[in-house]
């Protein structure tokens, strides 16, 4: 009896002891197995994230207007920036944390040697979501009279020019004889009225613009085998993923809310285009808008090396599956 209550309490005391190791790993355990990782305590961590006027990103600005990142636990500060490469630029030299830009930019940067992953894709080309512009004066009937013809892009490689060379090449138009002038998307319409240029690709809603002031379109360049392309998705630096996980989760969950709430509810897409990018009621009403997906497409995201090395002098060899951070549950 006395020997028994010599140990009883080390045994209590070791019980205690291995209950509580127990409990440690039951909570390790669940974080190896896939649970979402806690935010610490405090006030709600800040990313700032790029932003361009283009509706690819309206789902982002709805996630902010609907309290979608603050329900995750976050706060997202947009960063109005010019071009996908401008964005990549901010991202690498820490002045943001989440960049936007396209998919042909962010593949190329990749191919450069910059470490990035996709958390979350924007947009993806849709019927009528952009469309080479011609004036209404039927100097360019149709796709093949663009041989020898002056074209804009907003940039030699980008999706733009990409999209307009595979259109070309389907048509068997000579891609040597074109002019190409490389404009911002804003300019081209200006240009076209000037007789400056004789084509360019427009996306929405700067195409309905257009239309509604005399231009023509001509041809959806997303058709075909184009029709799904990513145009865009938004990247971190990957050493800035391992190190915030909660934010990278809590960015993918409210992103992809807010691209279902875009899907569904067009009133609401016509919205923040009005009261985010400046575009007037009438256009909003009639454009045409990109598919917001849910989550990024790796079939459709392996296009975009292919379209790379296919219309561009540059030859990437990109991973996209591995480019691609799993979604939280995926």
């Amino acid at each position: 009896m006395r020997t028994s209550r010599m140990f009883r309490g080390p045994l209590r005391a070791a019980g205690r002891a291995l209950a509580g190791l127990a409990a440690a790993l039951l909570v390790a355990g669940c974080g190896l197995l896939g649970a979402e990782p806690e935010p610490t305590p405090g006030p709600q961590p800040t990313l700032r994230v790029t932003a361009m006027p283009l509706l690819d990103i309206v789902p982002l600005h709805l996630a902010i207007n609907h309290g979608f990142f603050t329900t995750e636990g976050v706060v997202v500060d947009p960063v109005d920036t010019g071009s996908g490469q401008a964005a990549i630029a901010k991202l690498t030299s820490g002045e943001v944390h989440v960049a936007y830009a396209g998919d042909v930019a962010i593949v190329n940067a990749v191919a450069a040697g910059i470490t990035l992953r996709i958390i979350a894709e924007a947009a993806a080309a849709g019927e009528r979501s952009m469309m080479i512009m011609v004036r209404g004066d039927n100097t360019v009937p149709a796709v093949p009279a663009l041989a020898g013809k002056k074209i804009a892009h907003n940039g030699e490689g980008g999706v733009s020019d990409l999209l307009t060379r595979s259109l070309l090449a389907d048509h068997k138009v000579d891609v040597s004889t074109i002019q190409w002038t490389t404009l911002q998307f804003p300019e081209m319409a200006a240009a076209l009225n000037s007789r400056t240029i004789d084509a360019a690709l427009l996306p929405e809603p700067l195409a309905s613009r257009a239309a509604m002031q005399g231009l023509k379109p001509l041809v959806d360049p997303a058709t075909g085998g184009a029709l799904g392309i990513p145009t865009g998705s938004y990247v971190v630096e990957e050493d800035w993923a391992k190190k915030n996980p909660f934010a990278v989760g809590a960015f993918q969950r409210a992103m992809q809310k807010a691209s279902i709430e875009a899907t569904s509810n067009r009133g609401l897409v016509e919205q923040v285009a009005v009261e985010k990018m400046d575009i007037a009621a009438d256009v909003a009403a009639i454009a045409n808008f990109p598919t917001f997906r849910s989550k990024p497409s790796l079939p459709e995201l392996r296009r975009v090396p292919t379209l790379i090395n296919t219309y561009s002098t540059r030859k990437v060899n990109v991973d996209m599956d591995a480019l691609v951070l799993p979604f939280p549950g995926s």
